[in-house]
Formats: structure tokens, sequence, C-alpha cells
């Protein structure tokens, strides 16, 4: 049996519950909500939807504290061998779960791929999300609440998996990150006190860097990434720091923080977004030949790269080298079913097409373009 386990709290803003509810219907047999004092519908859309069952509880003190308050019911009322899938309200699981599952092997948790949505930014991470129905599972941490600790310290083990979620949370006006953003600061300053490890500060550091961008505030966000870089030289935060210096049109800085990271990296994937971001700013300095040299650069590490080809099909056809680019489109197509019915036959029939490449090229590491486009994600 797979059980969803949810806690929330007025999620009704961007109706964001509904479409995190039934991206997790089709794949489990129960969802157990918390709802911890939702005072905008949130309650009265739940009570109607026979697959939840709904708890209410006041808001206990922490995010852990109120995770852990659908795991305690599950715990009770269903058996060993339940396995859990524990979202945030504004999490939307992606593509077919319960068939993932089934080829994921043993396993006492699963860390799952998160794509995190803000604006025209994306970034991810890799969160334990799916988990053994177990007694001493449980989640700990003020901050940034975890689980893996408890899964570790029972003996646990935490496999890697191929299944991933997008979190639209961030996606909210800016009033609530702020307030989101202060409470989180309030709570890590508590935990400082108690001696935070580094990992939690370099995940801060990070987090308040991405609300910072998103504010608005990019020389605040730039002193947070160096700040995080000073203390563990992490590719994403190489990334990140490079996309700021970028937004702020200081493309020199972009191109040098990207090439220390080249340098730096001996990972394949790393390298390849080092080289689709390197792309980008030329495109948009208008330097096309030099922007498609680094993406066929890229795709000589990964051959079939979505993004890649995806990038370089629609430089060829800025190019007006037709050809090219529907060689690109037909290579998607044979490996991913990309597109349906002829590719590229008239340019005239594939405006729209390549009008949505050019919107979303810009998006950090194409992902944006990759979730809804390949997987068919319900945005």
């Amino acid at each position: 049996m797979i059980v969803g386990a949810m806690t929330v709290k007025n999620e009704m803003g961007l109706n964001l519950i509904s479409k995190s509810i039934f991206s997790l219907i089709n794949s489990v047999d129960k969802i157990i909500v918390c709802d911890t004092g939702s005072t905008d519908g949130t309650n009265n859309f739940l009570k109607n939807i026979p697959e939840v069952v709904l708890l209410k509880h006041p808001w206990p003190g922490s995010y852990a504290k109120a995770k852990n308050l659908p795991l305690d019911y599950i715990k009770k009322n269903f058996s060993k061998d339940t396995i859990i899938v524990s979202l945030d309200g504004d999490e939307i699981i992606c593509g077919n779960l319960r068939g993932k599952l089934k080829k994921s092997g043993s396993f006492d948790g699963l860390k799952l791929t998160k794509y995190n949505l803000i604006g025209p930014m994306i970034f991810t991470n890799q969160l334990t999300k799916i988990f053994k129905n177990s007694k001493s599972y449980q989640y700990s941490g003020k901050v940034f609440e975890t689980i893996d600790n408890s899964i570790i310290d029972s003996g646990g083990k935490i496999n890697e998996s191929d299944i991933f979620i997008c979190d639209f949370g961030r996606c909210r006006e800016t009033v609530d990150f702020r307030k989101k953003y202060n409470y989180y600061k309030k709570l890590l300053l508590q935990e400082m006190r108690i001696n935070i490890s580094r990992e939690k500060k370099i995940e801060f550091l990070q987090y308040k860097a991405y609300v910072e961008t998103v504010l608005g505030e990019y020389e605040n966000a730039i002193l947070s990434l160096k700040e995080a870089l000073d203390m563990e030289k992490q590719p994403s935060i190489y990334l990140f720091l490079g996309h700021v210096y970028r937004q702020i049109k200081k493309f020199s800085l972009s191109r040098r923080v990207l090439k220390i990271l080249l340098n730096l990296s001996n990972d394949n994937q790393v390298k390849l977004s080092c080289y689709n971001q390197l792309a980008y700013l030329e495109f948009i300095n208008k330097n096309l030949e030099q922007a498609l040299e680094y993406l066929k650069t890229g795709s000589t590490l990964i051959n079939k790269s979505v993004i890649i080809n995806i990038n370089i099909a629609y430089v060829n056809f800025i190019l007006k080298r037709y050809r090219k680019s529907k060689k690109h489109l037909e290579f998607l197509n044979h490996q991913y079913n990309f597109l349906s019915g002829n590719l590229v036959k008239r340019r005239s029939k594939n405006e729209e097409y390549f009008q949505c490449l050019a919107e979303t090229f810009p998006d950090f590491e194409g992902i944006n373009y990759y979730m809804k486009k390949i997987q068919g994600i319900p945005i």
C-alpha cells in the first residue's frame, strides 16, 4: 500500500493544493492530510475528496513537528509494509509514481529530485520524500526539516531515484517570501545558538540568496552566495552565482564564475550546465556562433542531453539553418517522442513551437521547458 502524507495551512491562494492532491491520487491508496489552522477554505476543499483523510491539529511550533502529525496517524492505522510519500501542499509529484516505485527495488528511504520554481529561475535539490512506515522514522530540525537522520540512525538505507517533484510554493507574492524568509531567519538564529551544522548554514545561505533574488536584492544575493562558497565550493552555488550576475547584466563576471567551475569540476553534468549558461550569455549578446560552439561542446559531454539539443535546434533556427535544426528535433522525437506529426517541414507551421523555445531558452538549465513539454506536467 502507498499512502500520501501532507501537512497544510491556507493553501488555496494559488490553488496549488488541488494540483498537489490530484498529482498523488492516481498513485496512492490514501492521502493523510493534517490541517494546522487554515482559514481560507482549504478544509472545505479537502473534506470533499474521498481519497483524503483530513486531520486537524493546532500548529505544533515547528515544521518538523508539523510534518510528523500525519506520520503519527499512519503509524497507528497502516501496516509496516506501507510506503509513505510525504509532500507539502505546494509540491506536485511528476510522472508514474507507482510504476517507478516498482522499479526502485528494496529501500528504506528514497531521495527525489526537487525542482524549485522561483519566477524565471529554477534550481534543484534532493530530498528524502518517500520512505517505509516505521515507528522510528520521524522528521527533525527547526529550519530545514529532514527525515534522513532517523532512517540512518535506525540502520536504514536511503537510495537515489529517478522520481522528481515540482515545488511551486516560491511562485507566490514577494510579501509572502519576505514573511517566510524572516520566519526562517528567526528559526535559524535560534539553532545557531546551539551550534548549527555547517551544512545547514550553507543550505540557509542558498535559500537566502534565492529569496533575495526574487525580491530583486541581487547584491545581497551575491554576498550570500559568496559566503556559502567560502564554506564549500559546491557546483550549484557557482551556477547560481553565475545566474545572478547575468540577471544584473554583469556578463564578464558571470563568464568568469562559470569558467572557474569548468576548471574545478570533473562532473560532465556540471560542465554541461556551465556550457549551457555560457551559451545563453552569448545568445543574449547576439553572439550566436559562439553560443552554438558552447552548445556543441556540451553535446560532446552528454550526447543525448535534451536541453542541449533543444538549444542547438533553436540557435540553428535563428541562424536560418533549418535542416540542422530539423536534425536535432528529429533526434529528440526519436529518443523521447518529443513532437507529434511532421517536423519542421515548413517554417510557418513551426512558428508557435519555436516561439515557445524562444521564451523558455533563458530558463535556468532549461528545466522548465523539459518538464512542460516532455513530461507533460500540469502547470
